[in-house]
């Protein structure tokens, strides 16, 4: 095989690593397990707390709006940056 050959082969595989290597990146921000237009009221006991990178997550005890039974509600929060930059 000629060197020519050699690089071409090489410059096809390196882009194919790079687009291969895309997908997880772009899945990670997926938003199809939410409902953006359903708002569900909480009242109850913080369990736990974790202010983490890249998103803030508690645990709370509070009873489910829909049948009134006591739950474990885990919460996921937006990204850590989202108070600092906020207006208060």
């Amino acid at each position: 095989m000629s060197p020519g050959c050699d690089r071409l082969r090489l410059a096809l595989v390196v882009i194919a690593i790079g687009l291969i290597s895309i997908a997880p990146v772009r899945a990670h921000h997926s938003f199809a397990p939410y409902e953006p237009t359903l708002q569900i009221k909480l009242s109850g006991v913080v369990t736990e707390f974790k202010w983490g990178n890249p998103h803030v997550y508690f645990e709370m005890d509070a009873s489910d709006p829909a049948s009134g039974t006591m739950r474990h509600w885990l919460i996921e929060g937006a990204s850590t940056s989202v108070p600092k930059i906020m207006p208060s």
